[in-house]
């Protein structure tokens, strides 16, 4: 299909679907920028918006928070132990002790030797299961991502309950 350039107006052919006003990229830079004058949203002018008068739900504090997955009622609620769970990590006591490990091994993996690196302060006995050691500097050990994840209570409860699954189903021979 032909069409006229609108800035020299010479006689040029493309596709319509295509939608050129220019016959080329230079013709196309000299063009007046019009459309960057007022509404340049990409709205048509004097065209009620399809959302013009609807509350967002972010309006009303009354509404944050509310829904079937809080609290109790959430799938993964574990009886509010969560919250004093990782209020632990960020505490103070919890940096001074994970820096005290690494100071008391030289940030070296007791296992593999590796000096730097990625380390990570392990507690030997469980962080949640013992909140008592929980700061404990002879319960932590230093040791690299590796090694740590080698370890018995890696990656939280699972494998603890794995581990004890085990032992209950051994038998104990009578005799």
């Amino acid at each position: 299909m032909e069409f006229i350039c609108g800035v020299c107006s010479k006689l040029f052919i493309d596709m319509p679907c295509r939608k050129r006003k220019f016959c080329s990229k230079e013709c196309n830079k000299k063009a007046p920028r019009v459309w960057l004058i007022g509404n340049n949203y990409g709205f048509k002018k004097n065209t009620p918006s399809h959302n013009k008068g609807l509350k967002r739900w972010w309006d009303s504090p009354s509404q944050w928070g509310k829904g079937d997955n809080k609290a109790e009622k959430h799938p993964n609620w574990k009886g509010g132990r969560s919250r004093s769970y990782k209020t632990g990590y960020y505490s103070i006591e919890y940096k001074f002790w994970r820096k005290s490990v690494f100071e008391r091994d030289t940030y070296t993996c007791i296992k593999c030797k590796r000096i730097g690196g990625y380390l990570t302060a392990h507690h030997i006995k469980s962080f949640a299961l013992f909140p008592g050691l929980r700061f404990v500097i002879d319960n932590g050990q230093t040791l690299c991502g590796e090694c740590h994840k080698q370890t018995d209570n890696y990656g939280g409860r699972v494998k603890i309950v794995r581990k004890l699954n085990e032992l209950n189903s051994v038998e104990v021979p009578q005799g």
